[in-house]
Protein backbone atom coordinates (compact mmCIF):
# COMPACT_ATOMS: atom_id res chain seq x y z
CA UNK A 1 0.00 0.00 0.00
CA UNK A 2 2.73 2.37 1.01
CA UNK A 3 4.68 1.55 -3.01
CA UNK A 4 0.95 2.23 -4.88
CA UNK A 5 0.53 5.43 -2.44
CA UNK A 6 3.91 6.84 -3.52
CA UNK A 7 3.62 5.86 -7.10
CA UNK A 8 0.13 7.34 -7.00
CA UNK A 9 1.37 10.66 -5.35
CA UNK A 10 4.08 11.16 -8.26
CA UNK A 11 1.32 10.59 -11.16
CA UNK A 12 -1.44 12.47 -9.79
CA UNK A 13 -4.04 10.26 -9.76
CA UNK A 14 -7.41 11.00 -9.21
CA UNK A 15 -10.02 8.42 -7.26
CA UNK A 16 -10.99 6.68 -9.94
CA UNK A 17 -7.61 6.33 -11.56
CA UNK A 18 -6.15 4.97 -8.76
CA UNK A 19 -9.11 2.07 -8.31
CA UNK A 20 -8.53 1.23 -11.85
CA UNK A 21 -4.68 1.19 -11.42
CA UNK A 22 -4.89 -0.91 -7.86
CA UNK A 23 -7.25 -3.39 -9.83
CA UNK A 24 -4.88 -4.33 -12.55
CA UNK A 25 -2.38 -4.63 -9.88
CA UNK A 26 -3.71 -7.27 -7.74
CA UNK A 27 -2.69 -10.96 -7.99
CA UNK A 28 -3.31 -14.24 -5.98
CA UNK A 29 -5.81 -14.40 -3.52
CA UNK A 30 -6.29 -10.44 -3.73
CA UNK A 31 -7.65 -10.63 -7.06
CA UNK A 32 -10.38 -12.47 -5.32
CA UNK A 33 -11.68 -10.04 -3.55
CA UNK A 34 -13.31 -8.60 -6.82
CA UNK A 35 -15.83 -11.69 -6.95
CA UNK A 36 -17.63 -9.84 -3.98
CA UNK A 37 -17.45 -6.00 -5.07
CA UNK A 38 -20.13 -4.93 -7.51
CA UNK A 39 -19.66 -2.16 -10.13
CA UNK A 40 -19.64 0.93 -8.24
CA UNK A 41 -17.48 -0.21 -5.73
CA UNK A 42 -15.01 -1.33 -7.86
CA UNK A 43 -14.77 2.54 -8.90
CA UNK A 44 -14.30 3.45 -5.14
CA UNK A 45 -10.33 3.33 -4.31
CA UNK A 46 -11.33 3.72 -0.56
CA UNK A 47 -13.54 0.57 -0.95
CA UNK A 48 -11.09 -1.29 -2.38
CA UNK A 49 -8.68 -0.13 0.76
CA UNK A 50 -11.16 -1.17 2.68
CA UNK A 51 -11.83 -4.70 1.67
CA UNK A 52 -8.28 -5.25 1.44
CA UNK A 53 -7.28 -4.09 4.86
CA UNK A 54 -10.21 -6.56 6.42
CA UNK A 55 -8.57 -9.64 4.06
CA UNK A 56 -4.68 -9.25 4.48
CA UNK A 57 -4.39 -5.82 7.05
CA UNK A 58 -3.04 -6.86 10.32
CA UNK A 59 -5.12 -3.93 12.66
CA UNK A 60 -7.28 -6.15 14.07
CA UNK A 61 -3.90 -8.18 14.93
CA UNK A 62 -2.53 -5.52 17.76
CA UNK A 63 -3.24 -7.93 20.50
CA UNK A 64 -1.45 -10.46 18.68
CA UNK A 65 1.40 -8.56 17.75
CA UNK A 66 1.81 -7.17 21.55
CA UNK A 67 1.59 -10.94 22.71
CA UNK A 68 4.52 -11.78 20.30
CA UNK A 69 6.47 -8.92 21.69
CA UNK A 70 6.04 -9.44 24.88
CA UNK A 71 7.56 -12.89 24.85
CA UNK A 72 10.38 -12.27 21.92
CA UNK A 73 13.90 -13.26 23.11
CA UNK A 74 17.15 -13.72 20.78
CA UNK A 75 17.12 -16.95 19.67
CA UNK A 76 19.93 -19.36 19.72
CA UNK A 77 20.58 -19.24 15.97
CA UNK A 78 19.88 -15.91 15.53
CA UNK A 79 22.56 -12.45 14.60
CA UNK A 80 21.75 -9.70 16.11
CA UNK A 81 20.71 -7.94 12.88
CA UNK A 82 18.05 -10.33 12.64
CA UNK A 83 17.01 -10.19 15.82
CA UNK A 84 16.92 -5.77 15.98
CA UNK A 85 14.86 -6.36 12.61
CA UNK A 86 12.33 -8.31 13.66
CA UNK A 87 11.89 -6.45 16.81
CA UNK A 88 11.65 -2.82 14.87
CA UNK A 89 8.55 -4.82 12.42
CA UNK A 90 6.89 -6.64 15.94
CA UNK A 91 6.95 -3.17 17.74
CA UNK A 92 4.99 -0.97 14.62
CA UNK A 93 2.49 -3.82 14.26
CA UNK A 94 1.73 -3.47 18.08
CA UNK A 95 1.82 0.08 18.36
CA UNK A 96 1.13 1.51 14.90
CA UNK A 97 -0.31 4.75 16.08
CA UNK A 98 1.80 5.11 18.97
CA UNK A 99 4.39 8.21 18.92
CA UNK A 100 7.91 7.89 17.61
CA UNK A 101 9.78 8.31 20.92
CA UNK A 102 7.68 5.87 22.55
CA UNK A 103 8.00 3.04 19.78
CA UNK A 104 12.25 3.50 20.12
CA UNK A 105 12.15 3.43 23.87
CA UNK A 106 10.20 0.22 23.83
CA UNK A 107 12.32 -1.50 20.79
CA UNK A 108 15.03 -0.83 22.59
CA UNK A 109 14.20 -2.25 26.20
CA UNK A 110 12.85 -5.27 24.54
CA UNK A 111 15.87 -5.48 22.36
CA UNK A 112 18.09 -5.49 25.23
CA UNK A 113 16.26 -7.70 27.94
CA UNK A 114 15.94 -10.46 25.19
CA UNK A 115 19.71 -10.79 24.40
CA UNK A 116 20.69 -13.95 25.31
CA UNK A 117 24.44 -13.15 25.84
CA UNK A 118 24.14 -11.76 29.63
CA UNK A 119 27.81 -9.85 29.28
CA UNK A 120 26.31 -7.93 26.55
CA UNK A 121 22.64 -7.33 28.13
CA UNK A 122 24.83 -5.59 30.89
CA UNK A 123 26.99 -3.50 29.07
CA UNK A 124 23.80 -2.15 26.73
CA UNK A 125 21.87 -1.66 29.81
CA UNK A 126 25.32 0.65 31.35
CA UNK A 127 25.25 2.41 27.48
CA UNK A 128 21.92 3.98 27.91
CA UNK A 129 21.00 4.19 24.44
CA UNK A 130 17.73 6.06 22.87
CA UNK A 131 17.01 4.58 19.69
CA UNK A 132 16.82 0.99 17.88
CA UNK A 133 20.20 1.55 15.59
CA UNK A 134 22.17 2.85 18.27
CA UNK A 135 21.73 -0.29 20.55
CA UNK A 136 22.13 -2.46 17.89
CA UNK A 137 25.78 -0.49 16.83
CA UNK A 138 26.88 -0.42 20.63
CA UNK A 139 26.15 -4.46 20.68
CA UNK A 140 28.26 -5.59 17.30
CA UNK A 141 30.89 -3.41 18.74
CA UNK A 142 31.08 -5.18 22.18
CA UNK A 143 30.66 -8.63 20.47
CA UNK A 144 33.41 -8.13 17.96
CA UNK A 145 35.93 -7.05 20.88
CA UNK A 146 34.87 -9.72 23.39
CA UNK A 147 35.01 -12.30 20.24
CA UNK A 148 38.78 -10.36 19.72
CA UNK A 149 39.53 -10.74 23.57
CA UNK A 150 38.43 -14.69 23.31
CA UNK A 151 41.00 -15.58 20.24
CA UNK A 152 43.78 -14.49 21.72
CA UNK A 153 43.46 -16.41 25.12
CA UNK A 154 42.38 -19.57 23.38
CA UNK A 155 45.59 -19.20 20.74
CA UNK A 156 47.59 -19.26 24.34
CA UNK A 157 45.77 -21.99 25.30
CA UNK A 158 45.89 -24.29 22.46
CA UNK A 159 47.92 -27.60 22.51
CA UNK A 160 48.10 -29.66 19.10
CA UNK A 161 46.87 -33.15 19.42
CA UNK A 162 48.42 -35.70 17.34
CA UNK A 163 46.64 -39.30 17.21
CA UNK A 164 50.04 -41.05 18.73
CA UNK A 165 49.69 -38.34 21.90
CA UNK A 166 46.11 -38.90 21.80
CA UNK A 167 46.77 -42.82 22.02
CA UNK A 168 49.24 -42.30 24.42
CA UNK A 169 47.10 -40.01 27.16
CA UNK A 170 44.57 -42.95 26.50
CA UNK A 171 47.10 -45.66 27.63
CA UNK A 172 48.63 -43.12 30.78
CA UNK A 173 44.92 -43.10 31.71
CA UNK A 174 44.24 -46.70 31.36
CA UNK A 175 46.99 -47.56 33.27
CA UNK A 176 46.62 -45.43 36.06
CA UNK A 177 43.23 -46.69 36.73
CA UNK A 178 44.84 -50.30 36.78
CA UNK A 179 47.51 -49.11 39.47
CA UNK A 180 44.30 -47.53 41.78
CA UNK A 181 42.28 -50.26 41.24
CA UNK A 182 45.34 -52.57 42.38
CA UNK A 183 45.93 -51.32 44.96
CA UNK A 184 42.26 -50.90 45.98
CA UNK A 185 42.06 -54.88 45.65
CA UNK A 186 45.18 -55.70 47.72
CA UNK A 187 43.87 -53.01 50.91
CA UNK A 188 40.72 -54.70 50.91
CA UNK A 189 42.01 -58.08 50.97
CA UNK A 190 44.88 -56.92 54.01
CA UNK A 191 41.62 -55.61 55.68
CA UNK A 192 39.88 -59.45 55.48
CA UNK A 193 42.89 -61.04 56.39
CA UNK A 194 43.43 -58.40 59.53
CA UNK A 195 39.47 -59.47 60.54
CA UNK A 196 39.67 -63.03 59.94
CA UNK A 197 42.63 -62.96 62.49
CA UNK A 198 41.01 -61.09 65.32
CA UNK A 199 38.11 -63.69 64.59
CA UNK A 200 40.41 -66.87 64.86
CA UNK A 201 42.09 -64.85 67.89
CA UNK A 202 39.14 -64.29 69.72
CA UNK A 203 37.76 -68.10 69.40
CA UNK A 204 41.46 -69.48 70.96
CA UNK A 205 40.35 -67.36 73.85
CA UNK A 206 37.17 -68.55 74.19
CA UNK A 207 38.52 -72.19 74.13
CA UNK A 208 41.67 -71.41 77.01
CA UNK A 209 38.66 -69.91 78.90
CA UNK A 210 36.40 -72.86 78.41
CA UNK A 211 39.27 -76.08 78.97
CA UNK A 212 40.63 -74.25 81.96
CA UNK A 213 37.00 -74.35 83.73
CA UNK A 214 36.78 -78.07 82.44
CA UNK A 215 39.83 -78.74 83.94
CA UNK A 216 38.93 -77.52 87.58
CA UNK A 217 37.81 -80.97 89.51
CA UNK A 218 33.72 -80.69 90.71
CA UNK A 219 33.64 -81.25 95.19
CA UNK A 220 30.65 -82.04 96.33
CA UNK A 221 29.79 -79.88 98.73
CA UNK A 222 27.44 -82.39 101.08
CA UNK A 223 30.62 -85.25 101.45
CA UNK A 224 33.64 -83.11 100.82
CA UNK A 225 34.76 -85.60 98.55
CA UNK A 226 35.63 -84.83 94.45
CA UNK A 227 34.97 -85.98 91.36
CA UNK A 228 30.59 -85.90 92.17
CA UNK A 229 28.32 -83.57 93.02
CA UNK A 230 25.06 -84.00 94.81
CA UNK A 231 21.98 -82.42 93.52
CA UNK A 232 19.22 -80.37 95.80
CA UNK A 233 16.24 -82.48 94.31
CA UNK A 234 17.91 -86.07 96.41
CA UNK A 235 19.00 -84.36 99.40
CA UNK A 236 16.64 -81.57 99.85
CA UNK A 237 18.31 -78.16 101.00
CA UNK A 238 21.28 -77.83 102.43
CA UNK A 239 23.74 -75.17 103.10
CA UNK A 240 27.35 -76.14 104.23
CA UNK A 241 29.68 -73.44 106.19
CA UNK A 242 33.01 -74.06 107.66
CA UNK A 243 32.49 -74.58 111.68
CA UNK A 244 35.55 -74.02 114.28
CA UNK A 245 33.59 -76.12 116.96
CA UNK A 246 34.92 -79.26 118.17
CA UNK A 247 34.34 -80.93 115.22
CA UNK A 248 38.02 -79.06 114.45
CA UNK A 249 39.22 -77.02 111.74
CA UNK A 250 38.30 -78.05 108.04
CA UNK A 251 35.42 -80.60 108.97
CA UNK A 252 32.07 -79.52 107.61
CA UNK A 253 28.62 -79.25 109.92
CA UNK A 254 25.32 -79.88 108.03
CA UNK A 255 22.17 -78.34 109.16
CA UNK A 256 19.32 -79.47 107.35
CA UNK A 257 16.43 -77.10 106.70
CA UNK A 258 12.94 -78.28 106.01
CA UNK A 259 10.87 -76.36 103.08
CA UNK A 260 7.76 -74.75 103.37
CA UNK A 261 4.96 -77.07 103.00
Amino acid sequence: MKQFDAAANVNNWSESEKATALIVSLRGDALEILQTLNEDQHKSYEELVLQLEMRFGDKHLQQVYQAQLKGRNQRINENLQQYEADIARLVYLAYPTAPRDFIEQLAVQVFIDGIRDYETQQALRLARCKKLNEVLAYALEFEAAKQASRGHTRIRQIRTRTPEREYRSNNAYNRSNFKDDVESLRQNIKDIQASLENIVEQADRRNQTTSFRRKVPLECWNCGEKGHQTSLSQVGQWTSSRSTTSGGPGKRQLVSFRGKS
